[in-house]
């Protein structure tokens, strides 16, 4: 009983890793990724509004804008009205780009600072999506 119990669990772990062929799943991203990013998010959308932004700013904050969109529809964050931004359906495109980011903020050691790789990447990602 204890070796078909290891092999189950053995076998889940293994079947775990595989890579998906759903779609949907490749939008998958871990719990502790995503409040990593929620907190980068709101840190950095905060700053903008205290600060004032200029028009170099606005493309960054359209960025972080569907981060916090994308963290309430996955509902890392708790929202009882859905905010004007966050009512349009995500192109799935930008959905790639987003979670791309989310990722990469929670791979970034800096997270608590700024992580301007990960903001460049999605940015030009965001362009290219908005493109097509």
């Amino acid at each position: 009983m204890k070796q078909l119990s290891l092999f189950i669990f053995t076998l889940s772990l293994l079947t775990a890793c595989t890579p998906s062929t759903n779609s949907k799943e490749s939008y998958e991203v871990s719990r502790i990724k995503l409040l990593r990013s929620m907190t980068y998010t709101h840190r950095n959308l905060l700053e903008l509004e205290l600060n004032g932004q200029n028009a170099q700013e606005q493309t960054r904050k359209q960025l972080l804008m569907h981060s916090h969109c994308d963290l309430i529809n996955r509902q890392i964050i708790k929202s009882k009205k859905t905010q004007n931004h966050c009512q349009t359906p995500i192109k799935p495109s930008i959905q790639a780009c987003i979670t791309a980011f989310h990722r990469c903020i929670g791979n970034c050691p800096d997270f608590k600072q700024t992580c301007q790789r990960c903001e460049r990447k999605t940015a030009l990602c965001l362009k290219k999506a908005v493109v097509n």
